[in-house]
């Protein structure tokens, strides 16, 4: 087991709050890392279902790994939907409260979450209870520092966009403006993006496969990020 030398990505400083990264390249530096282990378990059809800054690790080379499988999960076809979410309430996606939702997206819009909290410290849609919480996930849009470039601006809002068909998707957040500098640092694509063209719409007419359970954690489900 590698020893993760640098600890979990942000460092709590406060009840659901966090240190920031004070450096925009860093973050940028990050940012790539988690999208390139994200890409890899994707295309091996894996949901990790809890991406958030605790379960990002920064090892010795300071190179972010991915961790905690608890309660992820395999896609066993080519069926993009699942039924139920385990991650934390903070970082779960709107399109939870349906009754099935899209896999991969969900990856994503925790993403966007953690990279807010990765600017600003804080997490965006943490409330004092968890029906609270859920409801700021449905009407509440994360205030973005004024100062932010452009396209990253844009990179947040394409992360947290709340209708999951219409979210930035694996292909297109590898080659985004502000993760590859436009253009000038490319991201490399050792793995297969799975394209996925399904809508939510879908979902009602679709008929579902199994989905292997890596393993469960009932007890994930805290409010508190962490």
């Amino acid at each position: 087991m590698e020893y993760m030398e640098h600890g979990a990505l942000l460092k709590m400083n406060g009840k659901m709050t966090y240190e920031p990264i004070q450096d925009l390249q860093t973050i940028r530096k990050y940012l790539r890392d988690i999208i390139l282990g994200l890409d890899y378990l994707h295309s091996k059809r894996v949901i990790h279902g809890d991406i958030k800054p605790e379960n990002l690790l920064v090892g010795p080379d300071f190179v972010v790994r991915i961790a905690d499988f608890g309660v992820s999960y395999i896609l066993e076809s080519d069926n993009p939907f699942v039924t139920k979410a385990l991650g934390t309430p903070a970082f779960t996606a709107p399109e939870c409260e349906n009754k099935c939702f899209l896999a991969f997206p969900l990856d994503i819009w925790a993403l966007g979450v953690t990279l807010v909290m990765m600017i600003t410290g804080i997490c965006p849609f943490a409330g004092d209870t968890i029906q609270d919480t859920f409801e700021k996930i449905q009407i509440h849009t994360p205030v973005i520092p004024p100062d932010l470039p452009t396209n990253l601006k844009h990179l947040i809002t394409a992360l947290l966009t709340k209708d999951p068909s219409q979210r930035i998707i694996m292909s297109q957040l590898k080659e985004h403006p502000w993760v590859t500098r436009n253009g000038e640092e490319s991201l490399r694509q050792p793995y297969e993006t799975i394209t996925d063209n399904t809508t939510q719409k879908e979902c009602d007419s679709t008929k579902f496969s199994q989905v292997e359970i890596i393993s469960m954690n009932e007890d994930n489900a805290d409010l508190n990020p962490s």
